[in-house]
């Protein structure tokens, strides 16, 4: 089991707590993809791609991880009394940090290599459908 491995604490309190979402029915043609394998795949293909380097990029993108993972207010009401109105990132916003992240990552000099970019890129892309599952 994925929460295991990963050596989640009191997996059987998470899964009753989630009990409602993972048992909801899904639409026939959808796909459940395990995300955890399909990463553990990718990482293996890939020097320096792991958890911690995803950890340290993804308040750049998402935001604090107790913000990204708090559970919503339901109202207008509840939110204000929380202290704040929180909108998403304007699309110009997103597009600025994700050219602020490759720049960093792959600029110019010896980190750019476009073909190994492109190479990754498209590994990415073609490893999709066998990380597909179909619900029976």
């Amino acid at each position: 089991m994925i929460l295991e491995k990963r050596g989640v604490a009191n997996v059987d309190s998470w899964i009753n707590d989630c009990r409602d979402s993972l048992s909801a029915r899904i639409k026939d043609r959808a796909v459940w993809i395990n995300r955890s394998v399909a990463f553990d795949r990718l990482s293996a293909q890939y020097k320096g791609v792991d958890r911690e380097l995803v950890l340290s990029c993804w308040p750049e993108f998402f935001g604090h991880f107790a913000d990204y993972l708090r559970i919503a207010p339901l109202d207008k009401d509840e939110q204000a009394s929380a202290g704040r109105l929180e909108a998403r990132d304007e699309p110009k916003d997103y597009r600025t940090k994700a050219r602020s992240f490759i720049s960093r990552n792959y600029g110019t000099g010896k980190k750019m290599d476009s073909g190994e970019v492109a190479a990754r890129l498209q590994m990415m892309i073609d490893a999709i459908p066998s990380f597909e599952g179909k619900t029976g």
